[in-house]
């Protein structure tokens, strides 16, 4: 016969458990999270229009149109594959060189140096391209791009990256 405090200390296990294998990606939301989780989560986050696929045919699920950040507006993206949130994407409403260097520097005040600190941050030419990354110890890697094609693109890209993948693969090694 199963004891009652057995059973009550089995369930308080697997709870804990499964809180503890979730990692928080920004904000409050967690990859692996439910559309439901997001939604309760993010109450601004709305059914994306415009799933935008990545590579890994993760879609775009949920996005915020706009989040004020200091004076500068972002889109937020929620990435989803196989029901699950894998990926948080802030892409900037009008991106310029400018705007990255201050976000970094944001950036830099939350999480540190990043990767390669003291390399440059942009490497100019046809095209210019800006990147600064930081591996959290969480296994949460968020990566900052700005790319502008000189003469080519009028709209550059800037995008702000949380994400898992890297962590995960650099465990199987």
């Amino acid at each position: 016969m199963i004891r009652f405090g057995t059973v009550i200390a089995a369930l308080a296990v697997a709870g804990l458990s499964g809180s503890a294998a979730a990692t928080p990606l920004w904000q409050n939301v967690e990859s692996g999270m439910t559309a439901a989780q997001i939604k309760r989560a993010q109450p601004s986050a709305q059914t994306s229009d415009n799933p935008d696929p990545l590579g890994n045919g993760a879609t775009c699920d949920f996005t915020i149109p706009t989040l004020a950040i200091g004076t500068d507006e972002y889109r937020v993206c929620f990435f989803m594959l196989h029901g699950r949130l894998v990926e948080v994407m802030l892409t900037a409403n009008n991106p310029n060189e400018a705007m990255f260097r201050e976000t970094i520097n944001l950036l830099r005040s939350k999480y540190g140096p990043e990767l390669g600190a003291g390399e440059p941050l942009c490497k100019p030419g046809l095209m210019t391209m800006c990147e600064a990354s930081w591996a959290l110890k969480s296994g949460v890697n968020v990566d900052a791009v700005f790319d502008r094609m000189e003469g080519y693109d009028p709209n550059p890209v800037f995008n702000i990256v949380y994400q898992t993948r890297i962590a995960a693969d650099a465990s199987k090694l």
